[in-house]
């Protein structure tokens, strides 16, 4: 009798700071179980192709196909009304339609479209997510997979990836999302905040915000007389300077929240529902005073997410480290899920 291979797929999500690889393999067919992970600090001079391979090398993974993310001003994101039509027509219609809510030109973009269906949904209209990516963009990001010697099997967003890591960790074991559960995830990087709203299952608004890690880096640098690496260091190790760096950043992480509050609002106002589940991640969401930020400003506690919750880890995997690290996981977790979701 022959066996068939279990079928793996690394997450590699390709920070400013730091490069994050999570590998998911299907332990029983469609149940991902985790096979390695990697986060890897980015060094001075270093070449980012050089980068993405040393962390493969690290990580050991069973597997060359990667799933990785684009973002910034080269992706666009819009949820568009639309008259309702079928799938065929919509791709036919996609290329007109983008040119009215994209800031280049149709001819040198990628496009993508997915009806978004919710109870509010009628009969004429329907709500379309449109992505658009600058080709030359999506290609220099592809040749930096390949020349790292990896396959590219997919390409996504990272706010997007956050929602199926989201919608993953939360089917497990034949579990579902309530249908009008909203919950807001808000993934705080080093140079960007990436927003995803879900109604159950379904995204419903997506944004990045830049302001992140660095900023918050920067303020405690000006505000201390730090350098740089010494203002990181005590971002990421406040030992008795909490108070220090509540006062030196709080400002910061108001105004932070405050472009949040603006994304809600906007939720808020077209579902007709309120948000009131938060779940944060990323390395900026280590700052501390930031729960209780977010708490004042939306009355709600914000939820630590913990993408690898609940799922089966290999032998190989260090299972202390890989909860330690959890929190910069996020994205790269929702990439490797395309394991099981194609």
């Amino acid at each position: 009798m022959l066996l068939t291979p279990k079928r793996s797929l690394v997450g590699l999500d390709i920070g400013t700071r730091s490069i994050k690889a999570v590998e998911f393999t299907e332990d029983k067919p469609g149940v991902p179980q985790v096979s390695g992970f990697v986060h890897r600090e980015l060094t001075s001079g270093e070449s980012l192709k050089d980068a993405v391979s040393q962390t493969i090398h690290a990580g050991k993974f069973k597997t060359r196909r990667v799933a990785s993310a684009i973002s910034g001003k080269s992706v666009t994101v819009r949820y568009i009304t639309m008259p309702r039509m079928d799938d065929e027509d919509l791709k036919n219609l996609l290329p007109v339609e983008a040119g009215k809510y994209i800031p280049f030109e149709v001819s040198d973009s990628m496009l993508d479209a997915q009806k978004v269906e919710t109870e509010k949904t009628d009969n004429k209209e329907m709500k379309v997510l449109l992505v658009a990516a600058k080709k030359s963009f999506v290609m220099e990001h592809i040749k930096l997979i390949e020349d790292a010697g990896l396959t590219s099997a997919f390409i996504d967003v990272d706010s997007f990836a956050l929602g199926n890591s989201y919608e993953l960790r939360n089917t497990q074991d034949g579990k579902t999302v309530p249908n009008d559960r909203v919950m807001a995830l808000i993934d705080i990087g080093a140079t960007k905040t990436s927003i995803n709203i879900m109604l159950g299952t379904t995204s419903c608004f997506a944004r990045e915000i830049y302001s992140a890690g660095n900023d918050f880096t920067e303020q405690l640098s000006k505000k201390l007389g730090l350098d740089n690496v010494k203002a990181e260091e005590l971002k990421r190790d406040p030992g008795n300077r909490v108070a220090e760096i509540i006062e030196s950043t709080g400002s910061l992480i108001e105004d932070l929240c405050q472009e949040i509050h603006l994304s809600f609002d906007l939720f808020e106002n077209q579902y007709d529902k309120k948000v009131d589940n938060i779940g944060i991640s990323g390395g900026g969401s280590l700052l501390s005073g930031i729960d209780e930020t977010f708490e004042r400003t939306f009355n709600v506690r914000p939820s630590r997410v913990d993408p690898l919750e609940g799922f089966s880890i290999a032998p190989n995997v260090q299972a202390q480290e890989l909860r330690a690290k959890a929190a910069h996981l996020t994205i790269a977790a929702g990439l490797a899920s395309r394991l099981v979701r194609g």
